[in-house]
């Protein structure tokens, strides 16, 4: 069977950015793959037609690519004041609805500890804690009293859902929080000149609350902290994953696939998905674009049914023992499978192959003037 991709010139209004990253201005080739005997693509393209990796195509990509990854740290920055100033607010409320009968330490984890956040991120907080007395050790009944707490009158105001999920492999409560009335409009304008997605990224944030007993047991010396230090080292040792894990983690939002609570996949199983690929393809010095490229190619076919992805290992691809209808990525630090929430296996290869066919469909059939290609990527 091939995929057949069939190619429309779509023109879109040039958007001016003051970060870095231009949104699409001249004309791309938006694509919509259907199975077909065969290819129907205007510009002559067959199935054999071959990708020049060493074009100026690619070029172009890798430096969409950088002003990206600029712009988002931008945003990021101008937004940073205001987004820990809520985190502060909200941990002081989290320590009077629990001081009296736990002591409780805080921790972060997550995108925005390791510096691999978009404008779109949660804020994950771990609280630790022990309780004063022998009985309410268990992680429902801390969570249960804090979202009792929270959902008083006066405090719920605060928050526009409070989400507590019991049932959860990890239990968490989930909250959200409006900063509109606290991001200067100023502010609020710069970013939103330059952006393309949902305004609510901007002025709306997310926390995602777990909590873990603190005890001096080896099991519960396991902790999403040490999957940060792995992070943030990985990263220091290859730092072409940073531009790249940014945009994949910005097209899975754009794909509706980021949220593993709901059968997507996690920021951090994508991360890990692309250090076992660098670690495959054995490259340091990559051109972005081509990369890229062969990352989405490379798991749009690939077998997570029968494959078990162990990065930092020798071999990271290895055939599983049983598969159990989801996705399985051992965190390097634990050994546990951090995907097992996972289970979208066939929307995950879809939107991998629809970004791999974009790539390519842009990349035959364009000459070096059609840019924008990333932000083409981020409209499918």
């Amino acid at each position: 069977t091939n995929h057949t991709i069939q190619i429309s010139p779509q023109s879109t209004e040039y958007i001016q950015t003051n970060n870095n990253f231009f949104y699409p201005n001249q004309t791309y080739f938006p694509i919509q793959p259907i199975i077909f005997n065969s290819y129907n693509i205007q510009y002559n393209i067959s199935p054999n037609s071959q990708i020049q990796k060493d074009s100026k195509f690619f070029e172009f990509l890798s430096q969409e690519i950088i002003s990206f990854n600029n712009t988002v740290e931008n945003n990021i920055k101008l937004l940073k004041q205001y987004r820990v100033s809520l985190l502060e607010k909200i941990k002081n409320i989290i320590i009077k609805a629990l001081e009296k009968d736990y002591s409780i330490e805080f921790h972060q984890y997550g995108s925005f500890q390791t510096e691999l956040a978009i404008e779109s991120s949660d804020i994950d907080i771990m609280i630790k804690y022990l309780p004063k007395k022998e009985d309410n050790t268990e992680i429902v009944c801390v969570l249960s009293e804090l979202d009792s707490y929270l959902n008083q009158e006066e405090i719920k105001k605060l928050f526009e859902y409070i989400n507590p999920i019991y049932t959860a492999s990890v239990p968490v409560i989930k909250l959200q929080c409006d900063l509109s009335s606290e991001i200067p409009k100023s502010v609020t304008e710069q970013i939103l000149s330059s952006y393309l997605f949902d305004k609510d990224e901007i002025i709306k944030l997310k926390f995602d609350i777990i909590f873990k007993l603190n005890k001096d047991d080896i099991g519960y010396q396991i902790t999403p902290l040490q999957s940060v230090d792995f992070v943030k080292k990985s990263i220091e040792e290859h730092p072409s994953i940073k531009p790249l894990i940014i945009v994949i983690k910005r097209y899975m939002k754009v794909q509706k696939l980021n949220n593993s609570y709901k059968g997507g996949i996690s920021s951090y199983s994508l991360f890990l998905l692309l250090y076992s690929f660098l670690q495959f393809k054995q490259k340091d010095n990559i051109n972005f674009g081509l990369f890229l490229y062969e990352f989405f190619e490379f798991y749009a076919t690939f077998e997570f049914e029968r494959f078990t992805v162990q990065p930092g290992e020798q071999n990271p691809f290895v055939i599983s023992k049983e598969s159990n209808g989801s996705i399985a990525i051992l965190d390097p630090v634990t050994k546990f499978n951090v995907s097992k929430s996972s289970f979208k296996i066939s929307e995950i290869k879809s939107a991998f192959l629809k970004a791999e066919s974009f790539i390519k469909v842009n990349a035959i059939a364009s000459s070096t003037n059609v840019k924008e290609i990333l932000s083409g990527l981020f409209l499918l």
